[in-house]
């Protein structure tokens, strides 16, 4: 998209924290005005200071946004009641594109999308490098995959949670689907055809995942705990409980549609495959990086594995050998 002076967009509003590190990464610091509420708040972007708060993601101040006399507005319909955003630049004649999201090849696009809106040369030369930074990631953690297979790993199916109650799980739709196929895991709930959707936690338990991801979104985040989830009724018997392959994610990057989730696919590998040390040292970061409280990586007393587990216990193998660790 091109301004009125032939150049580039030079006012650019960014909505979502995904959207605001795409900017980031590709060079675009510079010509933000504006971010929604969530970017400010998150401190690990790094944003530029002095940028207009612009009403959160799902609830853009329009008249603000309209005020910064933007020349690109970079839109999401990531969530469900983003449309409205949309709907209303588009009334209004305000720039914008709406940034895909979806499937990793979706998020790839995405890079290019944002690129070619910006529309210079520094902005493509990255979006290379972003985007063959993410195919690398996903190929190197697919080798450490097999090679783990190959030595008895025998983790096979997992489940990806964003919610608690209901709980919601990620379908075929999302990039968790293709995080877990990275790791040589299979989607226990590949066959729900959407991005994510609720379901009753019996029915997880039935189909008794090896693995459970968890990352709460918003302001569950700091509320997730193993024992919460570990102690549901029945779960005792599913396999990732048994085998204390519970683990907590934080959002960011794994409840965001940007490159940032090629680094964190490449700390799951860690997580699942590396050495006690390098598991126990991933576990905490991203337990802090999600603000969980001291408990949050202890186990329900008397639950899976043996008793009052917590962070500082050494991680139990994998069955089969393998060196996946669970969250104790």
């Amino acid at each position: 998209m091109k301004g009125s002076s032939g150049r580039g967009p030079r006012r650019v509003v960014a909505l979502c924290p995904s959207n605001a590190e795409l900017a980031l990464r590709l060079g675009a610091a510079d010509r933000l005005v504006g971010v929604d509420r969530w970017s400010l708040r998150d401190p690990r972007l790094r944003l530029p200071k002095g940028l207009v708060d612009v009403g959160t993601d799902l609830r853009a101040d329009v008249e603000t946004i309209a005020a910064l006399k933007p020349d690109l507005v970079l839109a999401s319909l990531s969530v469900p009641g983003m449309e409205a955003n949309v709907e209303a630049f588009r009334a209004r004649g305000i720039p914008h594109v709406v940034v895909p999201s979806g499937r990793l090849a979706d998020i790839r696009r995405a890079v290019w999308v944002v690129a070619e809106a910006l529309g210079d040369d520094e902005a493509r030369s990255r979006a290379e490098r972003i985007v063959a930074g993410m195919d690398a990631a996903c190929e190197e953690v697919r080798a450490r995959a097999a090679a783990w297979r190959r030595a008895g790993f025998a983790a096979r199916t997992a489940v990806w949670e964003w919610w608690p109650k209901p709980i919601v799980v990620a379908g075929q739709a999302g990039w968790p689907e293709d995080l877990m196929a990275c790791l040589g895991l299979r989607n226990a709930f590949s066959d729900l055809e959407r991005e994510s959707g609720p379901v009753e936690a019996q029915l997880v338990a039935e189909r008794a995942p090896d693995v459970v991801f968890a990352a709460w979104c918003g302001t569950g985040e700091r509320r997730m705990t193993v024992a919460e989830i570990a102690g549901r009724p029945g779960w005792g018997r599913v396999p990732a409980v048994r085998e204390r392959r519970v683990f907590l994610l934080p959002e960011n990057p794994f409840g965001r549609p940007s490159p940032g989730l090629a680094d964190g696919l490449r700390r799951l590998a860690d997580l699942l495959f590396g050495p006690p040390d390098v598991s126990r040292r991933v576990m905490l970061e991203f337990a802090e990086e999600a603000g969980l409280g001291p408990d949050a990586l202890a186990w329900p007393e008397g639950g899976a594995r043996g008793r009052n587990a917590d962070a500082a216990a050494p991680p139990r193998a994998g069955a089969g050998g393998g060196a996946v660790r669970g969250s104790a």
